[in-house]
């Protein structure tokens, strides 16, 4: 997650405030201290502009 928000150059304060989830626990979030919830990934891939897929580097259906 932390490479996706660098590429597109925005801070944890936007996503923060994007998102309604908390800077610690987004910094948590991006260091792999804490696993994400659904609840967390949703919003998440929505500020990002991206599927849940994609932010979760889910693997291609075969």
């Amino acid at each position: 997650m932390r490479n996706l928000r660098r590429e597109r150059e925005t801070t944890l304060a936007e996503v923060a405030t994007a998102t309604g989830i908390s800077i610690s626990t987004l910094s948590r979030l991006e260091s792999g201290s804490r696993r994400p919830t659904l609840d967390q990934l949703l919003p998440l891939a929505r500020a990002h502009g991206v599927t849940l897929d994609e932010l979760v580097d889910a693997p291609a259906n075969r």
